[in-house]
């Protein structure tokens, strides 16, 4: 192969192309796939050109199957995450202390088995979330119709005690072997794959957590 040829292989190599010792043989391959599908990473037509021909065939059976095996454990994983009572009530319990509108919609990962659970679980989170809403300003009018702003009363801290730790503060979280509270009232925590975040306003999607203001 002229060297003209070899940089432009390499220049046009795609950023998640594996290498020839990452990919060229069926085990390697089905790990490639694995990672691939798991990382949400499109599954490549043909990871094989890196390698020999005599084991392309073989490298693309195995990149394959492991891209088909990510993906199922993926969907397991979301579906753990997402459906059934306590995941219904968790993200119940966080749309309602932020003040969203209630979800009509189970995710559409969820088995049929699991829905009914999941609607639930939502609902009895959301009303605990709407009797629980971090303190806002109240407004009252005096007898001259003026308007007196009264901070309404201070949430209390909570503790959460596991893995022999103890932890004290706001929307508390125990997961991954981690205890997290927020420091601010207004303030929550929320968990999703393998990450604890707090702040306001927390969020997760596609893999990642937001807060608007990020402890």
């Amino acid at each position: 192969m002229s060297g003209a040829v070899l940089f432009l292989l390499v220049a046009c190599r795609h950023p998640f192309q594996p290498t020839q010792a990452e990919v060229c043989t069926y085990d390697k391959a089905v790990r490639v796939g694995e990672s691939h599908a798991m990382s949400g990473i499109s599954q490549f037509g043909n990871v094989s050109y890196v390698c020999a021909i005599d084991v392309r065939e073989e490298v693309d059976r195995g990149y394959d199957e492991g891209y088909q095996q990510g993906m199922a454990l993926r969907l397991e994983n979301e579906r753990a995450r997402v459906c059934g009572y306590d995941a219904g009530y968790k993200d119940g319990a966080n749309d309602g202390q932020r003040g969203v509108a209630m979800q009509g919609q189970v995710p559409d990962v969820c088995t049929a088995a699991t829905i009914a659970e999941t609607e639930r679980g939502y609902r009895e989170g959301y009303t605990f979330g709407m009797e629980n809403k971090p303190a806002q300003v109240n407004v009252t009018m005096d007898h001259s119709g003026h308007g007196i702003l009264k901070p309404a009363a201070r949430p209390e801290e909570e503790c959460i005690e596991a893995y022999g730790q103890k932890e004290c503060g706001y929307g508390c979280i125990e997961a991954y072997g981690q205890l997290r509270c927020a420091t601010e009232p207004n303030h929550r925590c929320i968990e999703a794959y393998g990450q604890i975040a707090c702040g306001l306003n927390c969020t997760e999607s596609f893999g990642e957590l937001s807060c608007d203001e990020e402890e």
